[in-house]
């Protein structure tokens, strides 16, 4: 359902602010309790990926959106 429905959701209104004034977005993190969500949009969708709490999850979107050649 996450997937599906809420994801997008989030990566639309975060996109929608971000175009205003803010040159777009790169990724959206969420913190939950036990993990972070790293959600990327790629293509016609985006990429979710669950982080660690003891990882750093700026360093890893760094890392993807650089290996995808997407916007820094």
């Amino acid at each position: 359902m996450e997937e599906l429905i809420v994801n997008p959701i989030v990566l639309e209104l975060a996109a929608r602010r971000g175009n205003l004034d803010m040159d777009g977005i790169r990724y959206v993190v969420i913190r939950y309790g036990t993990q972070y969500q790293l959600l990327i949009p790629y293509g016609e969708g985006h990429l979710s990926i669950g982080v660690e709490l003891r990882d750093d999850p700026v360093e890893i979107a760094s890392k993807i959106t650089t290996a995808l050649k997407l916007r820094p």
